[in-house]
Parts: structure tokens; sequence; C-alpha cells
């Protein structure tokens, strides 16, 4: 199925090329030029192209929300997940820093949560970008559909693009994590959001914990990890 969308898309791409490259050569060229189509088909033809390429890019983002639903909820969980701790990580160590004099280690394992974070931000905003860009053209094509209709005198092609707008208006790409949440600009927002809470529960129970200092030495002169 995913195959035999990308075959349409791309069969549909190079006729629509076709055509266009036919509208160059006629404004370039000074002689008349007589072709199978007049332009009122031509429009046509191409507005029914425009169809079929907007279909199969819906038709691919069905395929991403049926087959890639699940692998996106779990990156997205994990890298979540990720970017909360190594943020508490990251802080707990300044605060330590600042009453101690810092080591190799710690500055390594400083280094270690930046890196992880900054990591997990990325694949979080590589995913939310693309699935939302996607949201957006297929915004605009709606728009730009709506003025071609008021700017359009041929009946013929204000009706083809009547019901290419009332099949816009019914069919929009959209993508979400297995129904749980959907993958646009919005989550930012969520995302921080539920971050913070769960950064000041963590630093709560921090704070609530009757040794402050990151290692507790022992009556017998180790150290351990608090």
């Amino acid at each position: 199925m995913c195959n035999d969308c990308k075959l349409e898309l791309r069969l549909a791409i190079i006729k629509s090329g076709e055509i266009k490259n036919t509208f160059i050569n006629l404004k370039n060229s000074k002689i008349n030029v007589i072709f199978t189509r007049n332009p009122p088909d031509v429009i046509e033809y191409r507005i029914y192209i425009f169809i079929k390429i907007y279909d199969c890019l819906c038709q691919s983002a069905d395929i991403i929300n049926k087959y890639y639903t699940k692998c996106i909820l779990v990156v997205m969980g994990i890298s979540f997940v990720s970017i909360v701790f190594n943020i508490f990580y990251i802080l707990n160590e300044l605060v330590w820093l600042l009453k101690n004099s810092p080591t190799i280690e710690d500055v390594s394992f400083l280094m270690f949560s930046l890196h992880q974070t900054f990591t997990s931000i990325v694949n979080i905003m590589c995913t939310v970008t693309m699935c939302n860009d996607c949201e957006i053209e297929a915004k605009k094509t709606t728009i730009l559909i709506n003025k071609m209709m008021i700017q359009e005198e041929d009946e013929n092609i204000i009706r083809k693009l009547h019901h290419f707008s009332t099949y816009l208006l019914h069919r929009n790409p959209k993508f979400s994590a297995c129904g749980f949440f959907p993958i646009d600009n919005t989550l930012y927002f969520t995302m921080v959001g539920a971050a913070t809470t769960y950064l000041i529960i963590l630093i709560q129970f921090t704070l609530s914990t009757p040794d402050t200092n990151k290692y507790a030495s022992t009556g017998s002169g180790n150290s351990t990890i608090k």
C-alpha cells in the first residue's frame, strides 16, 4: 500500500511538472502553439493532479498513524522521561558544585546529562516539527483553493475547486501518538507544563530527605551516593 501511494505521488508530480513546463514554454515563446487541451481543460487537469497529490499525502499520514504510531509514542515517552530526570540531575549537580569544589567525575556527569537532555529535545523537536509542518501546509492549501474560487470565472473550474475545497474540509493529515495526544506545536506547551510539575515533585522529595549532601559518609569510611 505504501509503495502504491508513493508510485501514484511520483506520477502525479511528473504529470504536474509536464504541464508546468508547457505553460512556461508558452509564456516564453513568441509564436502561437496549438495544444491538444485548451487552457480550461489544462487547469481542470492540474486541479485533478493536485487532488491526487493531496490524497497521496493524506494516505501517507494514515500509514504513519497506523504502523508507526506506537514507535512514536515510545520515542516521545522515553525522550520526555529522559529530559525530566536529566534536568533534575543537572540542577542537583549544579547545587552540589556551588557548595563544593568540582571534580572530574562531577564535570563528566554534568556534561553527560546535558548531552542526554539535548539529544532528547532534538528527537522531540524533529518529530513534532515535521508533523506540524505537514498540517500547516494542508491548511495553506485550503486557503489557496478558496482564493482561487474567488478569482476564477469559469463555472466548471469553480465547481471543481469547490469539490476540492469540500474534500480538504473533511480530509486533513493529522498525526497522533496512539490517540493519546496530537503531535503538533501544542505538544511543547503540554510537555513543558508536565516536566515542570514532575521537577517540582522531585525537588520536594529531595528537600524532604534528612541528608542534603550529595555523598553520605558511612561509619566504615566508605561513601555512598545519595
